[in-house]
């Protein structure tokens, strides 16, 4: 079945007014749903020169971690990861542990 403009005027009032219920109801739910956030749950851009902000870093082998300024996406200052050899299981990462979000 094919669908134009004349089959949705002639269809029964019941199904037109379901159509119509259903519509009125999904406007509903999307003007209700409230807003969206996105709140930053951690930041650190490497500015204060160091890992301070983060609860651990980790690297293998002969591998180093180092906030330098040579390669940035943003501000002035990046974390560079990096190693040659790395033992079995071990990558070179920084890891921070965030708090339980509290719900209000």
């Amino acid at each position: 079945m094919r669908w134009n403009s004349e089959s949705a005027l002639t269809r029964p009032p019941a199904v037109r007014a379901l159509l119509a219920v259903l519509v009125a109801l999904a406007i509903v739910v999307l003007a209700a749903g409230g807003t969206a956030t996105a709140d930053t749950l951690f930041s650190d851009g490497f500015e204060s020169g160091n890992f301070s902000a983060w609860s651990q870093v980790q690297t293998g082998g002969d591998g180093t971690a180092v906030v330098q300024s040579s390669i940035v996406r943003t501000g002035a200052l990046a974390a560079q990861l990096s190693e040659n050899a790395r033992p079995p299981g071990r990558r070179p990462m920084c890891e921070r542990c965030l708090p339980p979000r509290s719900r209000t």
